[in-house]
C-alpha cells in the first residue's frame, strides 16, 4: 500500500514597503520668512565680498526682497517700470548656485512681497490680488483681497494667510483657496505688518501703530506726539517689544524712533535724531538699529543723508553711527556679531554689531531699495536696474 503524505504549508504574507520618510519642506530664509520682521538672520558673514553672479528679474523695489527657498531665491518683480502694470510684473524663481532664471509666474502688476510656507509662495501686487502658486508655478488661486494696493509680504500663521494693504484693511486669507476667514480692524492705510504670538502690529499713514489681536478682541495703540508722520517700515516684533521706525515726511520733530510695550502700548524709550525712514529697525536680544532713509537724487535736498544708528535695547542709549552714506530704503540685517546695510547707491557694507566698524565694503553700479537676504553666507539682493545680485562674503556656509 502505498501511503502519499500531502504536506501542508501556510501562506505568508508578503512584508509591507516601509513607510516613507516624510520629506522636509525646503528651508525658507529672508527678511519675509519672519512674520516679527526683526531683520535678524542665522549663521555667520564673511568680509571677503564678491559679486558671484547676476540674473535679469525685472526692476526690483521696496518691497522686493529675496526670499530664499531651499535651492532657489524668490523675488517679486517690478518688471520694466515701477508703479507700471507691465507683462514683466511677476514673481521670478532664480536657481540659487548659477543664477539661472528658472520660472517667472506673471502677476498682472507690479508683485511686491513674497512669502513662501515652504510649498507654495504667495504673492501680493499694485492690483490688489493675492496670487498663490506651487513651487513649480502651478497656480492655486488668486484673489482680490481690496481694490486698493498690497505692499506688504502676507504672514503665513497658523491662523491663515494674513494680508494688509492701502486701503486699511486687515484679513486672514485660506492658504489653500484664498477665501476670506477673517477682516480685522484697522485705523489707517498700512504699508507693512509684523506679527507675534497673535497679536499683529502696524503702523499707517495716519494714525501711528496699533497692536491688535488677531481674533479681533482688542487693539492698543501708541502715536508720537504732534501730528504723526507716515510710518512705512514695518515695527520688528520680539519678546515684549515692538520696534517703531520713524515716519516719512521729513519733520524732524515727529520722525521718532521708539521702542513699546507689545501688550500695553506704553513707550519704552524713543529718540527723534532721524528723518525720513521707510526702513524697518533691526531689533536683537541686545540692540536696535534704526535706517535713515535721508534723500535720494531729485527728493527733498533739505533732508540730511542717510544714516544708520544703533541703540541699547535695554536704555535706550545710543551706541554708535554710521553717516552719510546717501539715501536708504534697505532695512539692516544683523547677522551673528554683523550686520549688513546697503544704501541706495551703495557700497553695501559689513559692520561690526559692537561698534560700527566698517568691515568690509562692495561698489555696486546699481540702486538699491530692497532689504537683503543673508543666506550661508551669500547674500542676495536686487537692484533698481532689473539685476538680482548673489554677492559671496567668504563665510563657510
Amino acid at each position: 500500500m502505498t501511503v502519499l503524505l500531502l504536506a501542508c504549508t501556510r501562506a505568508v504574507p508578503p512584508t509591507p514597503d516601509p513607510e516613507p520618510e516624510p520629506i522636509a519642506p525646503p528651508r525658507v530664509v529672508g527678511f519675509a520668512a519672519d512674520p516679527r520682521h526683526t531683520g535678524v538672520s542665522p549663521g555667520s558673514i564673511g568680509t571677503d565680498l564678491a559679486v558671484a553672479w547676476k540674473a535679469p528679474v525685472g526692476v526690483q523695489g521696496w518691497h522686493s526682497s529675496p526670499l530664499v527657498v531651499g535651492d532657489r531665491v524668490v523675488v517679486g518683480s517690478y518688471g520694466e517700470t515701477w508703479n507700471t502694470c507691465d507683462p514683466q510684473d511677476g514673481v521670478y524663481v532664480v536657481a540659487r548656485d548659477t543664477g539661472r532664471v528658472a520660472l517667472f509666474v506673471a502677476t498682472g502688476c507690479d508683485a511686491n512681497g513674497v512669502s513662501s510656507d515652504g510649498s507654495h509662495l504667495y504673492a501680493v501686487t499694485d492690483a490688489g490680488n493675492v496670487v498663490a502658486m506651487g513651487l513649480d508655478g502651478t497656480r492655486v488661486f488668486e484673489t482680490r483681497a481690496h481694490d486698493g494696493k498690497l505692499y506688504a509680504a502676507p504672514s503665513v500663521l497658523p491662523q491663515g494667510l494674513l494680508v494688509s494693504g492701502s486701503g486699511g484693511f486687515l484679513a486672514l486669507l485660506d492658504p489653500a483657496t484664498g477665501d476670506l476667514r477673517k477682516r480685522l480692524p484697522a485705523t489707517g492705510s498700512i504699508r507693512n505688518h509684523s506679527v507675534l504670538d497673535g497679536r499683529v502690529a502696524y503702523g499707517t499713514e495716519e494714525n501711528g501703530v496699533q497692536i491688535c489681536m488677531l481674533d479681533g478682541s482688542g487693539c492698543v495703540g501708541w502715536q508720537s506726539s504732534g501730528d504723526r508722520s507716515p510710518i512705512y517700515g514695518a515695527p520688528a516684533m520680539d519678546g515684549n517689544d515692538v520696534a517703531v521706525p520713524g515716519g516719512y515726511d521729513g519733520s524732524a520733530s515727529n520722525e521718532q524712533m521708539a521702542l513699546i510695550d507689545v501688550r500695553s502700548g506704553e513707550l519704552r524709550w524713543s529718540h527723534a535724531e532721524m528723518v525720513g525712514t521707510k526702513a524697518s529697525p533691526a531689533l536683537a536680544d541686545d540692540v536696535v538699529i534704526f535706517a535713515e532713509s535721508g534723500y535720494l537724487d531729485g527728493e527733498n535736498p533739505d533732508w540730511p543723508r542717510g544714516r544708520l544708528r544703533a541703540y541699547d535695547r535695554a536704555t535706550g542709549a545710543a551706541r554708535w553711527e554710521v553717516a552719510e552714506h546717501g539715501g536708504s530704503w534697505s532695512s539692516p540685517v544683523i547677522v551673528g556679531d554683523r550686520v549688513v546695510w546697503l544704501p541706495a547707491s551703495g557700497p553695501l557694507l559689513v559692520l561690526d554689531r559692537a561698534t560700527g566698524e566698517t568691515l568690509a565694503s562692495l561698489p555696486l553700479q546699481d540702486r538699491f531699495f530692497a532689504t537683503p537676504a543673508v543666506v550661508d553666507g551669500t547674500i542676495y539682493v536686487g537692484g533698481d536696474s532689473g539685476n538680482l545680485y548673489a554677492i559671496t562674503t567668504g563665510a563657510t556656509p
